[in-house]
């Protein structure tokens, strides 16, 4: 066996051992994403299924319907009010008073602090809460359209659901966001009223979305 050929073999025996070492690196650091992510997905269904968020979730569509029941009998002039004085405190302790939400921002602030103080939910991420509270909402949604009487497989249909879903799953995470303690006045803190009249407007963005929509097919 000629030198040439001896080196071409450890060339290549080389590059075999070279390439069988990056598979093996590549597979465990994909078993360890996988373990990671199911170590996410069971963290996140544990959080998904706890008593603390189920009634976080009760309590803010008690709030977000309510809220959405004051907001329907607003003019469209009245309404760009609303949204024009979002940064206004004491216009949105008068939404709140006029809304008569007051004892339902009371519910999902208790609600909230029970929420924050489990330790699942606590060790989520910004992103793992989001896509928590999107799941949930569209899963929500999606039963909505089911239980309905009339058939609503067509696109815009589904697309408001998709935007109802997204209005609620932004809602759910501002009012987390809020760094008011329920002890405080109501009137010490407009956060609360403004995760709201910010969910009014875009489900009347989305309901907008959705006449266009079904004259664009008609």
């Amino acid at each position: 066996m000629n030198l040439n050929f001896k080196k071409k073999v450890l060339c290549f025996g080389a590059i075999i051992f070279i390439a069988g070492m990056s598979v093996a690196i590549s597979s465990c650091s994909s078993d360890e994403d996988g373990s990671d992510n199911r170590t996410k997905n069971a963290l996140m269904d544990s959080v998904a299924e706890s008593d603390e968020f189920i009634d976080f979730v009760d309590m803010s569509e008690v709030l977000s319907k309510k809220t959405l029941s004051y907001t329907s009998t607003l003019s469209q002039e009245e309404f760009d009010e609303l949204v024009y004085n979002l940064n206004n405190d004491d216009y949105m302790e008068e939404f709140v008073t006029k809304a008569n939400i007051k004892n339902e921002i009371s519910a999902i602030t208790k609600a909230k602090e029970k929420l924050l103080n489990n330790t699942d939910f606590f060790n989520l991420n910004e992103t793992e809460r989001t896509k928590l509270f999107l799941e949930t909402a569209k899963r929500n949604s999606s039963i909505m359209l089911k239980t309905r009487s009339e058939v609503t497989s067509n696109e815009c249909d589904q697309r408001r659901a998709q935007d109802y879903a997204w209005a609620r799953a932004q809602a759910d995470i501002a009012l987390i966001g809020c760094t008011c303690l329920w002890e405080m006045p109501i009137a010490a803190c407009a956060c609360y009223a403004l995760a709201m009249a910010n969910y009014a407007n875009d489900i009347r963005l989305a309901d907008r979305a959705y006449e266009d929509c079904m004259r664009s097919i008609h």
